[in-house]
């Protein structure tokens, strides 16, 4: 009997190595595909980390543009509000002009009566 249990442990005992190869010689063959795979992924972690890189420096100069392009702004929007300011002011003191009355509608013709709206008539 204790030669049968022998045996059967044996038995089991190879079935179980014989497995661990093929488990081994699957794993050894998947081992090129994932050396491949490492590969391709640094390679495109490479790829991506220079386009993250080139990408961090337009959006740093596109930054620096759009400020530029807001102080400028600023720049003409003071200049228009300070013309508009200018021409309201001439627009102000020429309606001041037509407002009032001129030295000649002021001054009365030496042949105007007073209180006399009559005109002479023509013959």
């Amino acid at each position: 009997m204790a030669h049968s249990m022998e045996g059967a442990a044996w038995t089991e005992t190879r079935a179980k190595v014989q497995k661990w190869i093929e488990d081994g010689q699957y794993l050894v063959g998947l081992i090129p595909a994932l050396v491949e795979e490492n590969e391709r992924l640094r390679s495109s972690l490479e790829t991506s980390e220079k386009e993250f890189e080139r990408l961090r420096q337009e959006v740093a100069l596109l930054r620096g543009e759009s400020e530029q392009y807001r102080s400028e702004r600023e720049d003409v929007a003071d200049a228009l509000n300070k013309f508009m300011n200018e021409m309201l002011q001439l627009v102000n003191e020429v309606a001041q002009k037509f407002r009032q009355p001129s030295q000649r509608e002021r001054a009365k013709s030496p042949f105007e009566r007073e209180g006399s709206t009559h005109r002479p008539m023509m013959s």
